[in-house]
């Protein structure tokens, strides 16, 4: 199985960065996924509007893998909605989201949303 790795930090942060690749590393290790890539966004925001989601898809399916490795999922987004958006499209490209820490519970989200009347 192969995966890219994201790493993302909003300030510019080379230590966060560092850390979040090694995490990533370790999790590919364990996982034994073969790391094609690492894409790395330092100093830039995550995913917070349907463009941004657009050109996040684009740029991962032309890594063509199987798996996108995070160290934590806000650092694909913080917007919920878009986070359930973002794994419907992944789902129907074959393409998982792992995070180094644990999994994440998209029932859950989903739920959540409801309950409080929020539609995607």
């Amino acid at each position: 199985m192969t995966g890219i790795a994201y790493v993302r930090s909003a300030l510019k942060n080379d230590a966060y960065i560092a850390s979040q690749t090694e995490q990533i590393k370790k999790k590919a290790a364990i996982e034994n996924i073969e790391l094609a890539d690492i894409i790395v966004k330092n100093g830039v925001n995550g995913i917070r509007s349907k463009q941004d989601l657009k050109k996040f898809l684009n740029e991962i399916k032309k890594t063509e893998s199987d798996v996108i490795i995070v160290a934590d999922i806000t650092r694909i987004t913080r917007n919920m909605r878009l986070l359930l958006e973002l794994q419907d499209n992944l789902q129907k490209e074959n393409i998982s989201i792992l995070v180094s820490t644990g999994e994440v519970n998209y029932e859950g989200i989903k739920s959540y949303l409801q309950h409080f009347g929020c539609s995607r």
